[in-house]
């Protein structure tokens, strides 16, 4: 008697990959249409040199004919002495109702379902139980893409977190010229800011950096002409400094203490492929039962930038990833509806500090955003 593990491949493979996973069967049949068969192959990867076998049946999508007749052959060709798990929870309705029908007559058969969360369900009785934690590079080679490149939270030193520090002090001396300085908004600022050495100076205000050394001065001028400056050197001081880094830092430093964060990834960057809309993700967070991926923007200057994050999302995590849009400055009603309209979650800085009533303003962002989280993370999200 042996375990056989029945998967319906559709667009969404790690519920796919952990049915198998969590269920340790004997041998894998994998149902596929044309266009998923990608995806089938790439589930099955994950498998390699654990000396499960596995199967490929190619299935019509939604040919109910086609299906019923796919169906009721598998059937009656398997055997009625194996046992069986068949994942109901990717695939076409027509496939989870017709493989349904077809082995509910087998003497020992379970279908599972799997959600967003990673829970999986008997569906005969109701029974759940929660999956292993996701492995985030997993998720990533099932969306068949990889990280090239990223930066581990917990690799930021004391000397990063002072720096970060500072720069918070900094920018409320002249943010207009702090901005002028450090985002790299023109080819030319991005070509100067490669050199080793140099420096850039806007209206009496100036950067000056050494990259062989990790340090960075910074001479802001304030409105009332003085002049403030300050040296900065740590590891990461380019990235804190650079294209608001310090406000993904910040936003970061907020959700690593939050209570289901396993890991924190920032800067994280990705193949570019036609028809992706950006190849780079602020801020990913592996909460332990699915991932969390958040882009941070000092203030919004086109909506747009919120269509392409969320696409970003589902094309790099799926369907079962949530999505954070976080703000420093205020989040206009716009924005605000723009993010519900693509099932993704607004917070804001500005907005959260002017709602608190609290005269003690130190731990609101943390506890406000943790709560939002808290309250989002075990929602569904739509198809």
């Amino acid at each position: 008697m042996a375990h056989v593990h029945i998967a319906l491949v559709g667009g969404q493979t790690y519920p796919v990959y952990l049915g198998i996973a969590e269920t340790s069967p004997d041998r894998v049949v994998l149902v596929h249409s044309p266009s998923s068969a990608g995806e089938a192959h790439r589930i099955a990867d994950e498998f390699k040199g654990n000396g499960v076998p596995f199967l490929f049946e190619v299935c019509d999508p939604v040919n109910v004919k086609q299906v019923l007749d796919k169906t009721r052959m598998m059937a009656r060709i398997m055997s009625d002495d194996d046992d069986y798990t068949i994942n109901l929870t990717s695939g076409t309705k027509v496939w989870s109702i017709l493989f349904r029908e077809a082995f509910a007559t087998k003497g020992h058969v379970k279908f599972i379902y799997v959600d967003q969360s990673c829970t999986l369900y008997d569906l005969s009785n109701g029974d759940s139980r929660d999956g292993a934690a996701i492995d985030t590079d997993r998720v990533f080679r099932l969306n068949d893409t990889s990280a090239l490149s990223y930066l581990d939270y917990n690799d930021l030193t004391d000397d990063d977190m002072k720096v970060l520090g500072a720069v918070k002090g900094l920018i409320h001396s002249n943010w207009t010229a702090f901005n002028a300085l450090t985002v790299l908004n023109t080819p030319d600022k991005q070509q100067r800011l490669k050199h080793r050495q140099g420096t850039v100076e806007h209206k009496g205000s100036s950067l000056s950096w050494n990259r062989d050394t990790s340090t960075a001065t910074l001479s802001l001028m304030r409105r009332d002409g003085r002049l403030v400056e300050k040296t900065l050197t740590s590891p990461h001081v380019f990235n804190l400094l650079l294209n608001a880094g310090w406000f993904e830092a910040e936003v970061a430093r907020h959700l690593s203490c939050w209570k289901h964060s396993h890991e924190v990834r920032m800067n994280v960057k990705f193949p570019y492929v036609e028809g992706n809309p950006k190849n780079e993700i602020d801020i990913i967070v592996n909460t332990g039962n699915r991932l969390m991926f958040v882009e941070c923007k000092t203030q919004i200057h086109t909506l747009t930038d919120l269509d392409k994050f969320s696409k970003a999302v589902r094309n790099y995590g799926g369907t079962g990833c949530h999505a954070l849009f976080v703000t420093y400055g205020p989040m206009t009603s716009e924005a605000a509806e723009k993010c519900r309209d693509n099932g993704v979650i607004p917070f804001s800085f500005k907005d959260t500090l002017t709602a608190s009533h609290d005269e003690d303003k130190r731990g609101i962002i943390t506890r406000a955003l943790h709560q939002l989280l808290d309250e989002r993370l075990f929602t569904i999200n739509k198809k």
